[in-house]
Parts: C-alpha cells; sequence; structure tokens
C-alpha cells in the first residue's frame, strides 16, 4: 500500500530495473497504459511521506532512500503521459485524505493524515472500487 520510488528505482532522471545482487544500473522505460495508486502516511518513518533516509529499512551499506510521495506520483504520471507540471494543489481533500488524481483518475495519490506505515488500512471499499472501475 506504500509505493513511492525509491532511489535505486529512480536517479532523479531515469527509471532503473533490478538486477543483479539487487543493484539498480539498466535505464528502462516502464510500460504505459497501467494505472497506479499511491496510498502514503504523513507519519511513516519507513518510507517517510516528504521523502529521505528510512527509519529502518537496510539497503546496502546503509539505510534505503526514498523519493517524496508526490513527487513519485508525479514521475509516474509524466511516464504515463501526463504532460503538465505536478499537481500543487490537491484535487480533494477531506478531515482524512489529500488526493492527487493525474489522467483522469489513472494515476492517483492518496496522502493519508495522521497514519503512519500501513496507511492503506484506512482506505474505504468506495475509494478502492472507484479506482478498481477506473482502470478499464
Amino acid at each position: 500500500m506504500v509505493s513511492p520510488l525509491n532511489g535505486y528505482q529512480h536517479d532523479g532522471k531515469e527509471f532503473k530495473a533490478k538486477g543483479a545482487d539487487n543493484n539498480y544500473t539498466k535505464t528502462i522505460t516502464p510500460l504505459k497504459g497501467k494505472h497506479l495508486m499511491n496510498i502514503s502516511g504523513t507519519d511513516d518513518r519507513l518510507v517517510p511521506y516528504a521523502g529521505g533516509m528510512s527509519a529502518g529499512i537496510r539497503a546496502k551499506n546503509s539505510k534505503l532512500t526514498f523519493l517524496a510521495a508526490e513527487q513519485s506520483t508525479y514521475l509516474w504520471a509524466k511516464q504515463y503521459g501526463y504532460q503538465g507540471k505536478p499537481l500543487s494543489q490537491a484535487t480533494k481533500s477531506d478531515a482524512k485524505f489529500v488526493t492527487f488524481s493525474y489522467l483522469n483518475g489513472a494515476v492517483i495519490h492518496y496522502k493519508v493524515k495522521n497514519e503512519a506505515h500501513g496507511a492503506g488500512r484506512v482506505l474505504t471499499d468506495t475509494m478502492l472500487l472507484e479506482f478498481l472501475n477506473n482502470t478499464n
């Protein structure tokens, strides 16, 4: 339920594929026409919402570094054909969720306020069904 890109998967310019010994050296072009839902909690220390080093996920000789959740979602949207700038305003917001929707909901990010790792558990059936029904 947490899906921001890590620093190995995207180097700031290009997507990378996992290779031998868990190295990400080969530049790739991810498949187009896919749908992506990113659900990230603002209080997540394992996969920090604002990006940066994980408090607990090890990688090689250090801790795994992640891209910010909103930036990660934007990079996927761009890969799937979005041509605008990153959304600076939420598509919608309520007491629990801030939603950023690209490509008519094909790429969607739920910022879950005051939740840590596992924020996806607060996703409602309705929200999930709306996304799944949009993937045709």
